[in-house]
């Protein structure tokens, strides 16, 4: 009897690796195959808790950090902008919105007012803040992946999903429950009603949603599976010499555009940080968190020649652009920063070209292959920076809440208000930005086979090697002609004497010294020889000397046309001539284009003797588009300082560089002055202006004059009559008042029609009658009348009214008293003394004859 075998002692357990499923359990027979619930299933069952507790923690941690970002670039704008008494309540409801727009939300702005709603939504990426979440999302995963490492697959986009998912609801939660919220209005009744409503803003959106889910998602997993690679020793792929895949062209071109793409973005922000500065003052860097790079990446396709674009009707709605679409191209820079653009994009396609040569150098690639790939991949870069850069708006409009009392106000604003419903924009680089890019990346290729080739027979190997060395730094490394040089450990056939079995490899280690190669027999570079190299150095050197030339000359005349021939430089000489009192300069200047008749006093003398004229100024804002600029200024006059805009468009150019600013015809005030007949010549200023015909018979006159104050008086003989002087202000927007010069008498006038009724009165004294003919005193009676003499007691007091037609009323203001005393003889013969006493008045008239006054009764 064999003997039996005793039972195996159980092993010690040990603990299975984090995701092994656990040990099979006595069940009912199992499904011909697994579902995918079933799947599913089995590798949540097979995760500890505490692994989705962390991958849930995570986004949390991310979510605060980027939130508390978004607060600090806030606060930072909000100190920039502290003079314009905004609301601090607002910065702390604002990251929340801007966490929102950083994973692709929609901000939704929106107001009513009166009963009308209006919103404005727009999609725009605060790339500084999006770049962050993204790291901070990576760097938390790769942490949690290095202290429990994911067995599968599925288990790493398992986690990372719930990450995405928690970080979504965190964003859109959080969007939502603090929007931004503010009151408009400043409560003001109308007849509408009372002016008052209520806005608010948030990113809460499906948008922002879906964006933090892919965000979330793609960057746990991704930096999940590098360390999930690293702890296996999978390294990655390295282009072997010799390759010719489609695979290897792609690794050998990327680095080069991101090297391209790279120094172009600091160069760019950089010359955006010196311009923001200089226009915008040390206040603008504090800003520059949120614009910059989306400034930037509008930038790297703007000096590349794309356009950038301000398009749809939202554009036109807001005043932004006459018409739908409007393109600002980079040749309408200044000359110098035009051609500077050109000569650094040149200088950086000879160097990437050259660079991409070296990358290449041991490929074997078709040729097909090559520049298919660096065309595709500057155009795929194309796509994304006009994406990225892209800001993106439109606009909704209901009345519905509108009151019966808004009716003729919806009424007359409908085209507006049905307008702005539909009205979207779109801001950023052209749609077609992509072809410029690929024709950029042809350039590139263009440079790497032609050109590239010459170049590198110019530059010692010992400035190869150390560009070798510093292009390593930022992931391209390149191998010098006849050498290989790996950027990590790889292994790669060598190429030697030596007989070597096909396919066996050779590690070569990071750093040692590279492996001699042979050279391909196509596409080998042949030394040049010396009398060849100084032939190319001379060309080179000729084609540098002229393009130093070129920009200089570029310099030269965009600084002459900055200070001799810009916008700005009119409006200087057109306000300097003012000021210097040289009105015929500054006519010419301003084009004014009116009738002679209406510029007598637009001359040096009127203009010089002006006080309270124009005595300084300050330019103060310059923009332009196109042929068109706006010039603003602040003018000083007479104490007050006013901001007056000039318009001026450019036309043609001198001596084929330098611009043509013409401005358009100044507006300039104008003096209206009335005038009574028998005024024929006016004196302003000190300066005799003579009527015409016509204005003398209307009686009016409109000159056109330069800010100023005028004393207007009648240039006339004031012996008789005189006008009143009379002071008109007027100013670069507006005329104080206007003139009316009346001719009134003088004392003398006054005093020599005194006489002249005084001695017509003695006149009528003088007659021995009781009815003295073309008098005012007379007495009735019967008999015969003899011995009759008058007195005049007291003279009439009299009046000159107004005049009309050369004439003056001459009226009675008081009336004067006459006595007469006479014998009356009977038809009896008897004789008696008789006295009457009567009161009279004057009635007259006095013209001018011979230029002094004369009286006429008109008895």
């Amino acid at each position: 009897m064999e003997p039996v075998a005793e039972p195996l002692a159980p092993a010690d357990p040990v603990a299975a690796p984090y995701g092994t499923p656990g040990a099979a359990l006595p069940t009912a027979p199992a499904p011909t195959g697994p579902t995918v619930g079933t799947r599913v299933a089995s590798l949540v069952r097979g995760i500890p808790a505490e692994r989705f507790i962390a991958a849930a923690v995570a986004p949390v941690v991310v979510y605060a950090a980027t939130w508390l970002l978004a607060l600090v670039f806030t606060l930072l704008v909000f100190v920039a902008a502290a003079d314009a008494s905004l609301d601090w309540g607002l910065a702390f409801q604002a990251p929340a919105q801007i966490v929102g727009l950083a994973v692709a939300g929609t901000l939704t702005v929106g107001a009513t007012v009166m009963g009308i709603s209006a919103a404005v939504s727009v999609v725009w990426l605060p790339l500084l803040v999006t770049a962050f979440l993204i790291i901070a999302t990576a760097f938390v995963a790769r942490r949690d992946e290095r202290i429990a490492p994911s067995r599968t697959r599925g288990i790493r986009w398992l986690l990372s999903a719930l990450s995405g998912v928690v970080l979504a609801l965190l964003v859109v939660i959080v969007a939502a429950v603090t929007p931004l919220t503010y009151a408009l209005g400043d409560g003001s009744d109308t007849d509408f009603g009372f002016l008052t409503g209520s806005g608010t803003a948030s990113s809460a959106s499906f948008t922002a949603f879906l964006g933090a889910l892919v965000l979330g998602t793609l960057a746990s997993y991704v930096a999940r599976a590098r360390v999930a690679r690293a702890a296996a020793g999978i390294t990655p792929a390295i282009v072997a010499p010799a390759a010719a895949s489609v695979f290897a062209s792609v690794r050998s071109t990327l680095p080069v555009v991101g090297l391209h793409l790279g120094v172009l973005a600091v160069l760019v922000t950089v010359a955006l940080l010196v311009w923001s500065v200089v226009n915008g003052g040390v206040n603008a860097l504090l800003t520059a968190f949120f614009w910059l790079p989306t400034a930037v990446v509008d930038g790297l396709g703007f000096v590349n020649l794309a356009p950038l674009t301000v398009g749809g009707s939202l554009a036109a709605l807001g005043g932004l652009t006459g018409s739908s679409n409007s393109f600002w191209m980079p040749t309408e820079l200044p000359g110098w920063a035009t051609v500077l653009i050109l000569v650094v994009n040149l200088l950086l396609i000879l160097v990437t070209g050259t660079v991409l040569r070296l990358r290449r150098e041991q490929l074997r690639l078709s040729a097909a292959m090559s520049w298919v790939t660096t065309v595709v991949s500057f155009a795929v870069v194309g796509i994304v920076v006009s994406i990225v850069g892209a800001i993106a708006g439109w606009t909704s409009v209901d009345t519905a809440g509108a009151g019966e009392s808004l009716d003729g106000l919806l009424g007359g604003a409908a085209s507006l208000i049905e307008g702005a419903a539909a009205a979207s924009g779109v801001v950023g680089l052209a749609a077609w930005t992509f072809i410029v890019f690929a024709a950029l990346g042809a350039l590139v290729e263009v440079v790497a086979v032609f050109v590239a080739p010459t170049l590198l027979q110019l530059l010692p190997a010992a400035v190869l090697t150390r560009s070798a060395r510093i292009t390593g730094l930022v992931g391209v490394p390149f191998a010098v002609p006849g050498t290989y040089v790996p950027p990590e450990p790889v292994k790669v056939p060598v190429v030697s004497d030596a007989p070597v079995v096909a396919g066996e490899p050779v590690v070569v280690a990071a750093g040692a010294a590279p492996t001699a190669v042979q050279p391909q027999a196509d596409g080998a570079i042949v030394p040049m020889t010396p009398e060849k190299k100084r032939r190319v150095w001379i060309v080179l050197a000729a084609v540098g000397g002229g393009v130093v030339v070129i920009l200089g000359a570029s310099v030269a005349v965009s600084i002459i046309n900055q200070v001799v021939f810009s916008p700005q430089n009119q409006v200087e000489s057109y306000l300097d001539a003012i000021v210097a009192g040289d009105a015929s300069d500054a006519l010419a200047i301003g084009g004014v284009e009116e009738s002679t008749g209406e510029r007598v006093l637009l001359t040096d003398a009127v203009l010089k003797a002006t006080e309270g004229r124009i005595t300084g100024y300050t330019i103060t804002q310059f923009g332009s588009s196109g042929d068109t600029a706006i010039v603003t200024a602040d003018i000083d006059q007479d104490g007050v300082t006013e901001e007056t805009a000039y318009e001026l468009t450019k036309s043609g150019t001198t001596a084929l560089f330098f611009d043509n600013w013409n401005l358009e015809p100044v507006w300039l005030p104008s003096v209206a002055i009335g005038v009574s007949p028998g005024i024929d010549e006016i004196d302003v200023n000190g300066t005799t202006v003579e009527l015409s015909s016509d204005a003398q018979e209307i009686g009016y006159v409109d000159l056109l004059v330069f800010p100023g104050d005028y004393v207007i008086a009648n240039a006339g003989d004031d012996e008789w009559l005189s006008a009143e002087p009379q002071t008109v202000q007027a100013g670069l927007s507006a005329v104080t008042g206007d003139a009316r010069l009346s001719l009134e008498p003088t004392a003398k006038f006054t005093s020599s029609v005194d006489e002249q009724v005084a001695e017509y009165l003695a006149g009528c004294a003088a007659q021995k009658i009781l009815d003295p003919d073309d008098c005012p005193i007379r007495v009735y009676d019967y008999g015969t009348i003899t011995d009759v003499v008058w007195t005049i007691d007291e003279p009439a007091v009299t009046s000159l009214g107004s005049m009309y037609d050369d004439e003056w009323d001459l009226s009675t203001d008081k009336r004067g008293s006459a006595t007469v005393t006479y014998t009356n003889t009977d038809y009896r013969g008897q004789a008696t003394p008789e006295k009457a006493t009567v009161d009279f008045y004057i009635d007259g008239d006095v013209t001018m004859v011979d230029g002094a006054p004369v009286f006429s009764s008109l008895y």
